[in-house]
Protein backbone atom coordinates (compact mmCIF):
# COMPACT_ATOMS: atom_id res chain seq x y z
CA UNK A 1 0.00 0.00 0.00
CA UNK A 2 2.64 2.37 0.86
CA UNK A 3 4.12 1.54 -2.39
CA UNK A 4 1.39 2.27 -4.44
CA UNK A 5 0.84 5.48 -2.52
CA UNK A 6 4.62 6.36 -3.31
CA UNK A 7 3.99 5.33 -6.74
CA UNK A 8 1.21 7.91 -6.82
CA UNK A 9 2.58 10.76 -5.68
CA UNK A 10 5.39 10.40 -8.36
CA UNK A 11 2.88 10.25 -10.97
CA UNK A 12 1.69 13.07 -9.69
CA UNK A 13 5.14 15.18 -9.16
CA UNK A 14 5.46 14.94 -13.16
CA UNK A 15 2.15 16.19 -14.77
CA UNK A 16 4.34 17.60 -17.49
CA UNK A 17 6.12 14.33 -18.46
CA UNK A 18 3.83 11.45 -17.66
CA UNK A 19 0.51 12.76 -20.21
CA UNK A 20 -1.45 14.13 -17.02
CA UNK A 21 -1.30 17.75 -18.38
CA UNK A 22 -1.89 16.48 -22.03
CA UNK A 23 -4.94 14.08 -20.49
CA UNK A 24 -6.32 17.36 -18.85
CA UNK A 25 -6.00 19.30 -22.06
CA UNK A 26 -7.66 16.94 -23.84
CA UNK A 27 -10.66 17.01 -21.47
CA UNK A 28 -10.98 20.76 -21.57
CA UNK A 29 -10.76 20.75 -25.33
CA UNK A 30 -13.76 18.32 -25.82
CA UNK A 31 -15.41 20.23 -22.96
CA UNK A 32 -14.79 23.19 -24.73
CA UNK A 33 -16.18 21.99 -28.39
CA UNK A 34 -19.07 20.25 -26.94
CA UNK A 35 -20.57 23.17 -24.63
CA UNK A 36 -19.50 25.76 -27.68
CA UNK A 37 -21.84 23.71 -29.92
CA UNK A 38 -24.42 23.51 -27.33
CA UNK A 39 -24.55 26.87 -27.25
CA UNK A 40 -26.02 27.23 -30.65
CA UNK A 41 -28.41 24.35 -30.25
CA UNK A 42 -29.95 26.07 -27.03
CA UNK A 43 -28.75 29.56 -27.35
CA UNK A 44 -28.62 29.99 -24.04
CA UNK A 45 -24.86 32.45 -23.36
CA UNK A 46 -24.08 30.05 -19.80
CA UNK A 47 -22.93 27.68 -22.07
CA UNK A 48 -20.89 30.26 -24.45
CA UNK A 49 -19.00 31.56 -21.43
CA UNK A 50 -18.50 28.08 -20.29
CA UNK A 51 -16.75 27.45 -23.74
CA UNK A 52 -14.67 30.17 -23.70
CA UNK A 53 -13.49 29.71 -19.93
CA UNK A 54 -12.80 26.31 -20.73
CA UNK A 55 -11.08 27.10 -23.66
CA UNK A 56 -8.75 30.12 -22.07
CA UNK A 57 -8.08 27.36 -19.48
CA UNK A 58 -7.08 25.26 -22.38
CA UNK A 59 -4.54 27.42 -24.71
CA UNK A 60 -3.46 28.70 -21.08
CA UNK A 61 -1.75 25.06 -20.49
CA UNK A 62 -0.56 23.98 -24.07
CA UNK A 63 2.76 25.49 -22.91
CA UNK A 64 3.04 22.77 -19.95
CA UNK A 65 3.64 19.70 -21.45
CA UNK A 66 7.14 18.73 -21.82
CA UNK A 67 7.33 16.12 -24.08
CA UNK A 68 4.30 14.70 -26.94
CA UNK A 69 2.78 16.25 -29.82
CA UNK A 70 1.37 19.44 -27.85
CA UNK A 71 4.88 19.92 -27.10
CA UNK A 72 6.32 20.12 -30.53
CA UNK A 73 3.02 22.03 -32.16
CA UNK A 74 3.89 24.72 -29.49
CA UNK A 75 7.28 24.80 -29.57
CA UNK A 76 7.66 27.86 -31.94
CA UNK A 77 4.69 29.47 -30.00
CA UNK A 78 6.61 28.80 -26.49
CA UNK A 79 7.84 32.08 -25.57
CA UNK A 80 4.09 33.98 -27.01
CA UNK A 81 2.40 31.08 -25.03
CA UNK A 82 3.99 31.59 -21.53
CA UNK A 83 3.33 35.64 -21.83
CA UNK A 84 -0.22 34.95 -22.47
CA UNK A 85 -0.61 32.39 -20.22
CA UNK A 86 -0.22 34.84 -17.27
CA UNK A 87 -2.97 37.28 -19.35
CA UNK A 88 -5.17 33.93 -20.07
CA UNK A 89 -5.04 33.25 -16.04
CA UNK A 90 -6.36 37.05 -14.95
CA UNK A 91 -8.95 35.97 -18.12
CA UNK A 92 -10.28 33.22 -17.72
CA UNK A 93 -10.76 34.08 -14.17
CA UNK A 94 -13.52 36.93 -14.68
CA UNK A 95 -15.52 34.47 -17.64
CA UNK A 96 -15.55 32.45 -14.65
CA UNK A 97 -17.48 35.40 -12.79
CA UNK A 98 -19.60 35.91 -15.59
CA UNK A 99 -20.56 32.15 -16.33
CA UNK A 100 -21.59 31.65 -13.15
CA UNK A 101 -23.95 35.20 -12.33
CA UNK A 102 -25.21 34.13 -16.15
CA UNK A 103 -26.09 30.69 -15.31
CA UNK A 104 -27.17 31.34 -12.04
CA UNK A 105 -29.50 34.39 -13.83
CA UNK A 106 -28.26 36.76 -10.65
CA UNK A 107 -29.70 39.96 -12.41
CA UNK A 108 -33.45 38.71 -12.10
CA UNK A 109 -32.87 37.37 -8.45
CA UNK A 110 -30.08 38.79 -6.78
CA UNK A 111 -29.90 42.27 -8.95
CA UNK A 112 -27.39 44.31 -6.57
CA UNK A 113 -25.31 41.38 -6.44
CA UNK A 114 -25.27 41.56 -10.18
CA UNK A 115 -24.21 45.02 -10.29
CA UNK A 116 -21.46 44.62 -7.85
CA UNK A 117 -20.11 41.72 -9.59
CA UNK A 118 -20.58 43.22 -12.93
CA UNK A 119 -18.39 46.13 -12.19
CA UNK A 120 -15.59 44.28 -10.06
CA UNK A 121 -15.73 42.28 -13.43
CA UNK A 122 -15.05 45.10 -15.99
CA UNK A 123 -12.46 46.83 -12.87
CA UNK A 124 -10.53 43.87 -12.85
CA UNK A 125 -10.73 43.50 -16.40
CA UNK A 126 -9.56 47.20 -17.41
CA UNK A 127 -6.63 46.15 -14.49
CA UNK A 128 -6.04 43.08 -16.75
CA UNK A 129 -5.54 45.23 -19.94
CA UNK A 130 -3.44 48.02 -18.28
CA UNK A 131 -0.62 45.34 -17.01
CA UNK A 132 -0.63 44.51 -20.79
CA UNK A 133 -0.43 47.98 -22.11
CA UNK A 134 2.56 48.66 -19.84
CA UNK A 135 4.22 45.53 -20.16
CA UNK A 136 4.01 46.25 -24.55
CA UNK A 137 5.10 49.81 -23.87
CA UNK A 138 8.17 48.73 -21.33
CA UNK A 139 8.78 45.23 -22.14
CA UNK A 140 9.00 44.37 -18.76
CA UNK A 141 7.53 41.21 -18.34
CA UNK A 142 7.97 41.70 -14.30
CA UNK A 143 5.37 44.25 -14.59
CA UNK A 144 2.87 41.61 -15.38
CA UNK A 145 4.05 39.08 -13.18
CA UNK A 146 4.03 41.29 -9.90
CA UNK A 147 0.75 42.81 -11.33
CA UNK A 148 -0.52 39.15 -11.21
CA UNK A 149 -0.67 38.98 -7.38
CA UNK A 150 -3.30 41.95 -6.69
CA UNK A 151 -5.50 40.50 -9.17
CA UNK A 152 -5.31 36.82 -7.43
CA UNK A 153 -5.99 38.61 -3.88
CA UNK A 154 -9.07 40.17 -5.34
CA UNK A 155 -10.06 37.51 -7.25
CA UNK A 156 -9.86 35.21 -3.71
CA UNK A 157 -11.96 38.05 -2.17
CA UNK A 158 -14.90 38.22 -4.98
CA UNK A 159 -15.10 34.64 -5.47
CA UNK A 160 -15.23 34.41 -1.61
CA UNK A 161 -18.10 37.01 -1.63
CA UNK A 162 -19.62 35.02 -4.31
CA UNK A 163 -20.58 32.46 -2.09
CA UNK A 164 -23.28 34.68 -0.43
CA UNK A 165 -25.60 35.30 -3.38
CA UNK A 166 -24.90 31.04 -3.92
CA UNK A 167 -25.89 30.25 -0.56
CA UNK A 168 -29.00 32.43 -0.37
CA UNK A 169 -30.04 30.89 -3.71
CA UNK A 170 -30.90 27.49 -2.68
CA UNK A 171 -31.39 25.00 -5.44
CA UNK A 172 -29.40 22.20 -6.80
CA UNK A 173 -28.06 24.34 -9.78
CA UNK A 174 -26.00 26.52 -6.60
CA UNK A 175 -24.87 23.52 -5.58
CA UNK A 176 -23.04 22.29 -8.16
CA UNK A 177 -21.56 26.17 -8.55
CA UNK A 178 -20.59 25.93 -4.84
CA UNK A 179 -18.78 22.36 -5.02
CA UNK A 180 -17.32 23.22 -8.06
CA UNK A 181 -15.88 26.34 -7.11
CA UNK A 182 -14.93 25.32 -3.66
CA UNK A 183 -12.59 22.48 -5.20
CA UNK A 184 -10.87 25.04 -7.66
CA UNK A 185 -10.47 27.81 -4.68
CA UNK A 186 -9.04 25.35 -2.49
CA UNK A 187 -6.90 23.74 -5.35
CA UNK A 188 -5.53 26.78 -5.98
CA UNK A 189 -4.82 28.01 -2.33
CA UNK A 190 -2.43 24.84 -2.05
CA UNK A 191 -0.75 25.76 -5.49
CA UNK A 192 -0.16 29.69 -4.06
CA UNK A 193 1.13 28.02 -0.68
CA UNK A 194 3.41 25.43 -2.47
CA UNK A 195 4.53 28.09 -4.68
CA UNK A 196 5.76 30.36 -2.29
CA UNK A 197 7.09 27.78 0.95
CA UNK A 198 10.17 27.32 -0.68
CA UNK A 199 10.15 24.06 -2.45
CA UNK A 200 12.86 22.47 -4.85
CA UNK A 201 11.77 22.52 -8.39
CA UNK A 202 10.67 18.88 -8.42
CA UNK A 203 9.07 19.07 -5.55
CA UNK A 204 6.56 22.02 -6.72
CA UNK A 205 5.56 19.76 -9.72
CA UNK A 206 2.86 18.54 -7.72
CA UNK A 207 1.50 21.98 -6.97
CA UNK A 208 -0.21 21.26 -11.12
CA UNK A 209 -1.40 17.69 -10.60
CA UNK A 210 -3.53 19.37 -7.43
CA UNK A 211 -4.51 22.41 -9.41
CA UNK A 212 -5.51 19.43 -12.54
CA UNK A 213 -7.99 17.55 -10.22
CA UNK A 214 -9.32 21.08 -8.35
CA UNK A 215 -9.64 21.98 -12.53
CA UNK A 216 -11.47 18.57 -13.57
CA UNK A 217 -13.63 18.47 -10.64
CA UNK A 218 -14.42 22.00 -11.28
CA UNK A 219 -15.18 21.09 -14.95
CA UNK A 220 -17.51 18.26 -14.00
CA UNK A 221 -19.97 20.06 -11.27
CA UNK A 222 -20.11 23.02 -13.68
CA UNK A 223 -20.85 21.03 -16.63
CA UNK A 224 -23.45 18.99 -14.23
CA UNK A 225 -24.79 22.39 -13.50
CA UNK A 226 -25.46 23.29 -17.49
CA UNK A 227 -26.82 19.86 -17.66
CA UNK A 228 -28.85 20.36 -14.88
CA UNK A 229 -30.28 23.65 -16.32
CA UNK A 230 -31.48 22.16 -19.23
CA UNK A 231 -33.08 19.91 -17.80
CA UNK A 232 -35.05 22.36 -15.67
CA UNK A 233 -35.73 24.22 -18.59
CA UNK A 234 -37.06 20.97 -20.10
CA UNK A 235 -39.35 19.90 -17.13
CA UNK A 236 -40.55 23.65 -17.90
CA UNK A 237 -41.23 23.33 -21.44
CA UNK A 238 -42.91 19.76 -20.47
CA UNK A 239 -45.05 21.26 -18.47
CA UNK A 240 -46.04 24.47 -20.30
CA UNK A 241 -46.66 21.72 -23.30
CA UNK A 242 -48.41 19.28 -20.92
CA UNK A 243 -50.84 22.27 -19.50
CA UNK A 244 -51.46 23.58 -22.82
CA UNK A 245 -52.64 20.26 -23.67
CA UNK A 246 -54.94 20.14 -20.36
CA UNK A 247 -56.11 23.53 -21.66
CA UNK A 248 -56.28 22.72 -25.24
CA UNK A 249 -58.30 18.99 -24.29
CA UNK A 250 -60.83 21.57 -21.74
CA UNK A 251 -61.15 23.69 -24.55
CA UNK A 252 -61.99 21.41 -26.87
CA UNK A 253 -64.48 19.81 -24.02
CA UNK A 254 -66.15 23.52 -23.82
CA UNK A 255 -66.42 23.49 -27.22
CA UNK A 256 -68.42 20.65 -27.70
CA UNK A 257 -70.22 21.63 -24.64
CA UNK A 258 -71.57 24.47 -26.59
CA UNK A 259 -72.03 22.85 -29.49
CA UNK A 260 -74.58 20.81 -27.93
CA UNK A 261 -76.22 23.21 -26.26
CA UNK A 262 -76.33 25.64 -29.31
CA UNK A 263 -77.91 22.36 -31.04
CA UNK A 264 -80.32 21.40 -27.90
CA UNK A 265 -81.32 25.04 -27.94
CA UNK A 266 -81.49 25.37 -31.77
CA UNK A 267 -83.87 21.61 -31.66
CA UNK A 268 -85.67 23.44 -29.09
CA UNK A 269 -86.53 26.76 -30.86
CA UNK A 270 -87.14 24.37 -33.91
CA UNK A 271 -89.88 22.67 -31.71
CA UNK A 272 -91.01 25.92 -30.31
CA UNK A 273 -90.93 27.32 -33.74
CA UNK A 274 -93.27 24.35 -35.03
CA UNK A 275 -95.67 24.02 -32.41
CA UNK A 276 -96.15 28.31 -32.45
CA UNK A 277 -96.82 27.24 -36.40
CA UNK A 278 -99.62 24.41 -35.24
CA UNK A 279 -101.23 27.12 -32.42
CA UNK A 280 -101.41 29.36 -35.40
CA UNK A 281 -102.55 27.08 -37.76
CA UNK A 282 -105.05 25.63 -34.88
CA UNK A 283 -105.93 28.92 -34.11
CA UNK A 284 -106.82 29.73 -37.61
CA UNK A 285 -109.02 26.57 -38.01
CA UNK A 286 -110.47 27.37 -34.60
CA UNK A 287 -111.70 30.44 -36.40
CA UNK A 288 -112.93 29.26 -39.35
CA UNK A 289 -114.85 26.70 -37.81
CA UNK A 290 -116.29 28.88 -35.22
CA UNK A 291 -117.08 31.25 -38.29
CA UNK A 292 -118.77 28.10 -40.21
CA UNK A 293 -120.84 27.20 -37.11
CA UNK A 294 -121.93 30.51 -36.78
CA UNK A 295 -122.60 30.79 -40.70
CA UNK A 296 -124.12 27.04 -40.34
CA UNK A 297 -126.24 28.44 -37.03
CA UNK A 298 -127.44 31.82 -39.23
CA UNK A 299 -128.78 28.76 -42.60
CA UNK A 300 -130.41 26.97 -39.71
CA UNK A 301 -131.72 29.61 -37.80
CA UNK A 302 -132.87 31.24 -41.12
CA UNK A 303 -134.87 34.93 -40.01
CA UNK A 304 -137.83 34.41 -41.88
CA UNK A 305 -138.60 31.36 -40.07
CA UNK A 306 -138.17 32.65 -36.59
CA UNK A 307 -140.25 35.72 -37.58
CA UNK A 308 -142.84 33.23 -39.23
CA UNK A 309 -142.74 31.22 -35.71
CA UNK A 310 -143.05 34.22 -33.68
CA UNK A 311 -145.71 35.89 -35.47
CA UNK A 312 -147.73 31.96 -35.05
CA UNK A 313 -147.44 32.00 -31.41
CA UNK A 314 -148.53 35.77 -31.75
CA UNK A 315 -151.62 34.63 -32.86
CA UNK A 316 -152.57 31.71 -31.31
CA UNK A 317 -152.25 33.86 -27.90
CA UNK A 318 -154.37 36.47 -29.58
CA UNK A 319 -156.85 33.79 -30.37
CA UNK A 320 -156.96 32.92 -27.26
CA UNK A 321 -155.61 29.55 -28.09
CA UNK A 322 -153.09 28.65 -25.29
CA UNK A 323 -152.73 25.25 -25.54
CA UNK A 324 -151.33 25.45 -29.55
CA UNK A 325 -149.29 28.38 -28.22
CA UNK A 326 -147.73 26.68 -25.39
CA UNK A 327 -147.39 23.49 -27.82
CA UNK A 328 -145.83 25.55 -30.66
CA UNK A 329 -143.77 27.12 -28.09
CA UNK A 330 -142.06 24.14 -26.55
CA UNK A 331 -141.85 22.98 -30.54
CA UNK A 332 -139.70 26.29 -31.28
CA UNK A 333 -137.38 26.40 -28.14
CA UNK A 334 -136.71 22.51 -28.61
CA UNK A 335 -135.46 23.30 -32.19
CA UNK A 336 -133.40 25.65 -31.07
CA UNK A 337 -131.68 23.86 -28.36
CA UNK A 338 -130.94 21.38 -30.86
CA UNK A 339 -129.57 24.11 -33.47
CA UNK A 340 -127.73 25.92 -30.31
CA UNK A 341 -126.34 22.36 -29.20
CA UNK A 342 -125.47 21.15 -32.62
CA UNK A 343 -123.34 24.28 -33.08
CA UNK A 344 -121.32 23.58 -30.29
CA UNK A 345 -119.91 20.41 -31.48
CA UNK A 346 -117.79 19.60 -34.20
CA UNK A 347 -119.60 16.52 -35.11
CA UNK A 348 -123.21 15.41 -34.98
CA UNK A 349 -124.63 12.12 -35.55
CA UNK A 350 -127.39 11.60 -38.48
CA UNK A 351 -129.96 10.80 -35.83
CA UNK A 352 -129.61 13.94 -34.16
CA UNK A 353 -129.35 15.80 -37.34
CA UNK A 354 -133.26 13.72 -38.41
CA UNK A 355 -134.58 14.92 -35.13
CA UNK A 356 -133.79 18.03 -35.73
CA UNK A 357 -135.28 18.22 -39.55
CA UNK A 358 -138.29 16.43 -38.26
CA UNK A 359 -139.34 18.97 -35.33
CA UNK A 360 -138.63 21.98 -37.90
CA UNK A 361 -140.95 19.92 -40.71
CA UNK A 362 -143.26 19.73 -37.24
CA UNK A 363 -143.34 23.55 -36.99
CA UNK A 364 -143.90 24.62 -40.39
CA UNK A 365 -146.46 21.71 -40.92
CA UNK A 366 -148.34 23.31 -37.41
CA UNK A 367 -147.96 26.91 -39.14
CA UNK A 368 -149.49 26.09 -42.42
CA UNK A 369 -151.86 23.38 -40.79
CA UNK A 370 -152.80 27.25 -38.52
CA UNK A 371 -152.86 29.47 -41.49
Amino acid sequence: MFLITLSFIQILNQPNENGITIFVIGILFILGIYHFLLYFQHNDKAYLYYSLYVFLIFIGLLNRPNNGFIHSMVQPLKAVLDHISINFILSYNLVYLVFAYVLLDLKKRFYKWYRFYYIAVRLLFGYAVLLEILYLITGNEQIVIQGHLPFTISMYIISILFYIPLFKYKTPLSNYIIVGSLFLLVSSLVVSVIKRIGLSPEEQEIRYSIFYIGLIIENICFALALGYKQKQILMEKNNAKEVLIRQLKENERLKLKVQEQLKKDIEDLNKQAEADKMEKVKTKYDKELAEMKISALRSQMNPHFIFNSLNSIKRYIIDNEKENAVYYLNKFSKLIRKILSASMEKEISLAEELETMELYVNIENIRFDNS
